[in-house]
């Protein structure tokens, strides 16, 4: 699905070029496409105390749209007197039920006001069903207190005389996808054209983009606790050996041997090793449930699902940490004699 608007659309002097319609349906591989009418600037509507925004839409988009009834007799729809309301969901989905204003079967009555202000005429009309309102069938701005509604372009033209094309959207072949978005990319570019245009590729390459970025942040945060991490290790343990020396100087003059001595640092860095990956495990199963969860609750886009195979993945290498760091340590510290350790 490709889809091209004007960001700032007011009406007639925003509206999409006839010419570039021509050339996107003519392109080969073309496959279907309609348009979105909404006329703003001389027929001002409100049903009740509210404004009314009614879009007309062409069959082949009707038929395509989010309904929120399961069953909707559109034969109807081709008849005049007929409405469907549009609807707005929030970032998870889910109906804004106060921006239903009708149910189905409901007598909706428009009125009609001239470009002075001074006159009006009135249309009645019956709900039919409600369309999820969305960025690809609205002029994505909204009133605070304003009803939306949907018909058919035929039906809309009678409501206003010849309507102004919002957006267009049309489905094209995979093959051709590319050679579209050149088309659309050079006329846009075009000096005093004003229109932009979305397809399904720039939708999916932004999501990646912001995983990407995501992903890099979070790989990058890690490698910076995990350096920190290290770096504070190997000062404890280096700085135990040190502090130690006349300590371990003793215990080798009463018959302790080096390979002892070693083993008892190799076990004292494991023991710190595994409390700390017990702490990380507990830790990180506490903050994963009762912050990360509720973070991805509310982020729309983001799902939860508990992992933790990260971090069994590198125990190994905190062992190998835990044993390397106090062997090093350890073979340092023997490069004096007994007597100076004891003396210093």
């Amino acid at each position: 699905m490709l889809i091209f608007f004007n960001f700032n659309y007011y009406g007639e002097s925003s509206e999409l070029d006839a010419d570039l319609i021509e050339a996107v349906e003519s392109q080969a591989g073309f496959i279907e496409g309609g348009g979105i009418y909404f006329t703003v600037e001389e027929h001002e509507m409100t049903s009740g105390d509210n404004a009314a925004f009614v879009y007309g839409m062409d069959s082949v988009l009707l038929s395509s749209q989010n309904i929120l009834e399961d069953s909707v007799d559109t034969s109807k729809l081709m008849k005049n007197g007929y409405i469907i309301e549009g609807i707005q969901l929030d970032d998870n989905g889910n109906v804004e039920h106060e921006s239903i204003h009708y149910d189905v079967g409901d007598k909706v009555q428009l009125k009609i006001w001239n470009s002075n202000h001074d006159s009006f005429e009135l249309r009645d009309y019956e709900v039919l069903a409600h369309i999820y309102m969305d960025s690809t069938n609205t002029s994505r701005w909204y009133a605070e207190h304003g009803e939306y509604f949907y018909m058919p372009t035929e039906s809309y033209r009678e409501l206003v005389g010849e309507p102004n094309l919002m957006a267009y959207l049309f489905n094209v072949n995979d093959s051709a996808r590319i050679d579209f978005e050149e088309v659309l990319n050079e006329y846009s570019s075009r000096e005093f054209v004003d229109i932009d245009y979305e397809t399904k590729d720039k939708f999916i390459n932004d999501f990646n983009d912001m995983q990407r970025m995501i992903k890099t942040i979070g790989i990058t945060l890690s490698i910076i606790v995990g350096m920190i991490g290290f770096l504070n290790f190997t000062n404890v343990i280096v700085t135990s050996i040190i502090t130690r020396r006349r300590e371990f100087a003793t215990l080798q003059c009463v018959g302790m041997t080096g390979s002892q001595l070693k083993t008892m640092l190799l076990f004292e860095g494991l023991y710190l090793i595994i409390g700390t990956l017990i702490l990380a495990v507990v830790l990180g199963i506490i903050v994963s449930f009762t912050v990360l969860k509720p973070l991805c609750d509310i982020i729309w886009f983001t799902s939860y699902k508990f992992i933790i195979w990260p971090l069994l993945y590198s125990i190994p290498i905190y062992v190998v940490i835990g044993i390397m760091i106090p062997v090093l340590g350890f073979k340092i510290s023997q490069n004096k004699s007994l007597v100076d350790k004891l003396r210093y």
